[in-house]
């Protein structure tokens, strides 16, 4: 699976042979990371593909599946339609609409309650 926890390992592999290759400047050293990047490039790649196609046949919708991956694959994000967390004394209100509701009967009762001149010092009219 891709960002498996081996695949970091031999990508970590991958970077300390780097390393050494830029300090030390040994001429077997460099073609042993040139050889070992080019197959772990390769195996990285068929590990994806792999994975991509097992995601694919297992969907119901496999346009569905297609699509997701090629964006996931190109880096698009979409946006979160949802409306955001509300805060409220250190808690979060998952129901905002229950909030807003709440909100609005309790404004509408208490501007019910106030007189009309109290209404117009409160909206100064």
């Amino acid at each position: 699976m891709v960002g498996s926890p081996k695949e970091s390992k031999y990508l970590v592999k991958k970077e300390r042979i780097f390393l050494l290759c830029k300090i030390t400047n040994h001429y077997k050293l460099k073609l042993y990371y040139k050889v070992y990047f080019l197959i772990l490039t390769k195996v990285i790649r068929n590990a994806r593909m792999l994975y991509n196609n097992s995601i694919i046949l297992q969907s119901k919708n496999k346009m569905k599946s297609t699509w997701k991956i090629i964006d996931n694959e190109r880096g698009v994000t979409h946006q979160d339609t949802s409306a955001p967390l509300l805060k409220l004394d250190e808690k979060l209100i998952a129901k905002q609409h229950k909030f807003a509701n709440i909100l609005i009967a309790t404004t509408y009762l208490y501007l019910s309650l106030l007189s009309v001149t109290g209404i117009k010092r409160l909206f100064q009219l």
